[in-house]
């Protein structure tokens, strides 16, 4: 994970107000290649 990846991660989370950080963290994961 890069310092853009974390940056998006950041934005996310502050514009949905933490009410969905599981789904937002769970949706990025299965975008990135494991």
């Amino acid at each position: 994970m890069d310092a853009d990846g974390v940056t998006v991660i950041v934005v996310v989370l502050v514009i949905s107000g933490k009410q969905s950080v599981e789904q937002a963290l769970i949706r990025y994961c299965l975008l990135q290649p494991i």
